[in-house]
């Protein structure tokens, strides 16, 4: 008589099997099936022989990363789909709504359908008739109404660019729609918080992307569209060195708002209102530690950068591959004192590593991600330069030094969900540009740093010799 975890287990992989056939019945064609189903069924009453049904059972996922990093965050803002129109409404305006912030409020974008600009208000018009907001979705999130929806620091988010850019037409007149615009084209409205923060720029451009791939999971927008969807500005700042990357997920020229008000563009539209970066997962509870050790949302999206510059995917381990230093070189605040000459004494420690200083802020994007891209140990005082980790091979390091006193957790978080090892140690003081000691966390941002040699390089020695026997290195550690 079978032991009841083991007959349990007979079950599981039987379940498995049934389950696969179904799918099987699915996908295929009928011939394909027959011939494959005929294979597996007298497997049906052979199961486990050996007592190793255990391969079959996968561990439970844990309730926390996945519906944050994974997939089940874009299945889930998919299934919280709200359509705000009257049925008789010429127009639609769909939200979708997640909630994972550890303060429980609700982030939204939005597709609104059939809209046209009025150059002369500067606005979009959609023919919306509100509907009753529902209370809340069959999994209890709480429904915020179409005027309710959140506005997020720099002025940015839904509630900012419907308020101020999208006008609601539910009195008769309000019909955009046109019998000849039977394709139009889509539209993505943003409103940016900045344009040199790389770490602001990118969470931006995720949030974007991820918006996206919920209206295809949603049917409501394919990988065709991509030919007919432009990128409108909505603000006044410069370009900034990333601002090519809005065209990652369209293939229309970047326009701005005036541009397009200056020619009188009255086409259908199908505007997208995207996530604002501080939105997406990623950037949330970032002074608490969490567990999470993998993220496809950022791994599809680091490879969608590599792609949009023609980069290749990490190449093969190449056992011959000096382990490679970048070191963040910030020129302006935050400066480590001393960063020139502790270089150099890694170099002595380590002749066999390669150690490089690079001022991101100063070359091309493309550049920046190939040099990251060929980075196994990414060093630099705490700031938006670490965001580089993205492009790093997995089971890279990423070494972070910490003003004092401060306990930001974001990068180390950052870099797990990447797969990387992380170390970090708090500098001893800080001091203001003119040289003044101070021992504070007060205005940190403009502050450099100091930390003792001895540190320093007790740091650096923990962070190489954790790559001497990893992936195709194998170096002795003393």
């Amino acid at each position: 008589m079978l032991h009841p975890l083991h007959r349990r287990l007979v079950l599981i992989t039987a379940a498995s099997l049934v389950l696969l056939l179904v799918w099987l019945l699915v996908s295929l064609d009928s011939q394909t099936t027959s011939s494959i189903i005929s294979s597996y069924l007298p497997r049906l009453g052979q199961i486990d022989p050996a007592g190793l049904a255990e391969y079959a059972l996968v561990p439970e996922a844990s309730t926390f990363c996945p519906p944050r990093y994974g997939l089940p965050y874009l299945d889930g803002l998919r299934d919280q789909a709200t359509e705000y129109c009257t049925a008789e409404s010429p127009a639609t305006v769909t939200c979708f709504h997640s909630r994972t912030a550890s303060d429980n409020h609700v982030d939204s974008f939005c597709l609104a359908r059939a809209a046209r600009l009025d150059p002369s208000r500067r606005r979009f018009r959609v023919g919306c008739r509100l509907a009753e907001t529902p209370k809340t979705t069959t999994t209890g999130l709480s429904i915020p109404a179409y005027g309710s929806l959140r506005s997020y620091w720099y002025d940015t988010g839904p509630g900012v660019i419907l308020r101020k850019y999208v006008e609601l037409v539910g009195d008769g007149d309000g019909d955009t729609t046109d019998s000849d615009d039977r394709d139009p084209r889509f539209t993505i409205l943003i409103k940016r918080e900045g344009a040199l923060n790389p770490w602001h720029c990118l969470m931006e451009m995720l949030s974007m992307t991820l918006s996206l791939d919920v209206l295809r999971l949603s049917s409501l927008y394919t990988l065709e569209d991509l030919n007919r969807t432009q990128v409108v500005i909505l603000d006044n700042k410069q370009d900034g060195p990333y601002y090519e990357l809005w065209s990652l997920m369209a293939r229309r020229p970047i326009r701005r708002l005036e541009d397009i008000v200056a020619i009188g563009d009255t086409d259908s539209e199908n505007l997208i209102v995207p996530l604002p970066g501080a939105s997406n997962p990623i950037w949330q509870g970032d002074w608490e530690i969490h567990p999470c050790r993998d993220s496809p949302l950022l791994r599809v999206f680091a490879g969608r950068i590599r792609a949009f510059y023609g980069l290749d995917a990490p190449a093969a381990a190449d056992p011959n591959k000096q382990i490679t230093v970048t070191y963040i070189d910030r020129n302006e605040s935050r400066r480590l004192v001393g960063s020139d000459a502790y270089l150099q004494d890694i170099r002595q420690a380590f002749p066999d590593v390669l150690v490089q200083a690079v001022d991101f802020a100063a070359i091309p994007f493309r550049e920046q991600v190939r040099i990251a891209s060929t980075t196994d140990i990414l060093l630099g005082v705490h700031g938006a330069g670490l965001t580089h980790g993205l492009f790093m091979d997995a089971g890279s390091v990423m070494v972070e030094i910490l003003p004092p006193d401060f306990n930001h957790k974001g990068f180390r978080n950052f870099a797990g969900l990447l797969g990387h090892a992380y170390y970090s140690v708090h500098a001893s003081s800080s001091q203001a540009p003119d040289g003044d000691n101070v021992v504070s966390r007060d205005d940190w941002h403009q502050k450099d740093v100091i930390l003792s040699k001895d540190r320093f390089m007790e740091l650096i020695d923990v962070a190489v010799k954790s790559l001497y026997n990893k992936g195709s290195h194998n170096l002795d550690v003393n």
